[in-house]
């Protein structure tokens, strides 16, 4: 399940923050948790992610290290309070409601 937020800071710029929730199928069904988050200039209409994988600094580093860089990478856009707020919205929507039929 993939949630997405976007937040306008007050320079006119928009960051967006998207987060997943799967189930790992193969590891005793535990959900898997992870975030992305771009940025928009103002006026601007397309989001960039803040690293790609063509960089020389990503292909040095090992599989460890990778999910570290790009974790700080995600986190110079936005900060954890930022990103933990999105994550609570996700964990809202999934948790069951009153309107359910069965």
């Amino acid at each position: 399940m993939k949630y997405e937020k976007i937040i306008r800071r007050e320079d006119g710029s928009r960051i967006k923050i998207s987060v997943y929730v799967y189930v790992d199928s193969f590891g005793g069904c535990k959900p898997i948790y992870s975030f992305e988050t771009s940025k928009c200039g103002k006026g601007k209409r397309t989001f960039i992610y803040p690293h790609n994988t063509n960089d020389y600094v990503w292909r040095g580093l090992n599989i460890k290290d990778r999910k570290e860089y790009s974790q700080n990478k995600y986190l110079s856009i936005a900060t954890k309070e930022e990103v933990m707020e999105a994550f609570m919205e996700l964990h809202e929507l999934m948790s069951p409601s009153d309107n359910i039929f069965i």
